[in-house]
């Protein structure tokens, strides 16, 4: 089965649900869609600070530098606000 590497631009409250939701439907979702996702990378505000159980914590970033677009198939935005979400997308696009 082919695999999709997906990035997080944000992990509050609707990142976190839309996380969650996959991992409890992983099985199905991948099935459906012909593929596995792996998350990647997860830019946040602060690193350090404890997140969901299911992604490990050395994926988070806390540098948008550090969100390497060229392993990333997929780039989520759940950000919230305008900027920086909106230049971040636009790097992701180029």
């Amino acid at each position: 089965m082919k695999k999709q590497n997906i990035g997080i631009l944000g992990m509050g409250i609707v990142a976190t649900g839309f996380c969650q939701t996959y991992f409890l439907n992983q099985g199905e979702i991948d099935k459906k869609m012909g593929t596995t996702f792996e998350f990647k990378k997860v830019l946040v505000k602060n690193k350090d600070k404890k997140r969901i159980s299911e992604l490990p914590q050395s994926i988070y970033v806390d540098d948008f530098d550090q969100f390497d677009l060229k392993e990333l198939d997929i780039v989520v935005e759940l950000m919230g606000g305008v900027s920086p979400a909106c230049e971040y997308i636009k790097k992701a696009l180029e």
